[in-house]
């Protein structure tokens, strides 16, 4: 059993399994305690559409900011949930450290899997326009992502951000917001540092 919080992504188990809810879980142990041949039956998986797609997993990291509610946290979201990826031989295929198979790929979720399809995205829009910033490419991913219904999620902008990544429409954003060395120090500046806190981070002989 598991809370509903950690049924939107899935585990790999050494058998065959299904993670269910508390409530659930309560279900199935009264109908056992209930029946004198309790019977259990593990279909064929099946592909359906999720019509709630795409929305941000639980283990998802929220926003406001931390350090500074100015900068917009998350800035867009990106798929992390059952990607197929390359795995490690040496390590367990499951989540049963005792598991002694061996696999090169598995499906695994995470903001780690997420990271590899926007980094992916930005060398796409670096390889349409090679003179731009990493400020302007950051810029053109979240203009154009796409819009997340905010009524299947409650935290809103602190959960998607922007919007989910769109590569094809980044190449062509309309407009782009640059952001030099200079305009970074500025804002850290506005933010309070001084110039002894600030050289600490510039590592150079920037001053406020």
């Amino acid at each position: 059993m598991a809370d509903s919080l950690f049924t939107d992504f899935a585990f790999s188990f050494p058998l065959s399994a299904t993670v269910i809810t508390t409530e659930d879980g309560q279900r199935v142990l009264d109908y056992i305690r209930s029946t004198e041949n309790p019977v259990a039956t593990i279909l064929v998986g099946e592909t359906d559409k999720d019509v709630m797609a795409p929305y941000i997993v639980s283990f998802s990291s929220r926003g406001p900011n931390p350090i500074t509610p100015d900068i917009l946290k998350p800035d867009l979201t990106a798929p992390g949930v059952d990607i197929l990826a390359a795995w490690s031989p040496v390590a367990p295929p499951s989540i049963d450290f005792e598991d002694t198979r061996s696999v090169e790929y598995n499906i695994i979720s995470g903001t780690s899997m997420s990271c590899p399809h926007a980094s992916g995205a930005a060398a796409y829009v670096k390889a349409a326009h090679p003179k731009w910033s990493a400020a302007a490419i950051k810029s053109a991913l979240m203009t154009t992502a796409h819009v997340l219904d905010p009524k299947k999620n409650d935290e809103l902008e602190f959960a998607y951000g922007s919007g989910h990544i769109n590569p094809l429409k980044a190449v062509k954003p309309g407009l782009v917001f640059d952001a030099s060395e200079a305009d970074y120090v500025h804002f850290l500046c506005k933010q309070g540092y001084n110039t002894t806190t600030l050289k600490l981070i510039t590592g150079d002989n920037s001053s406020s």
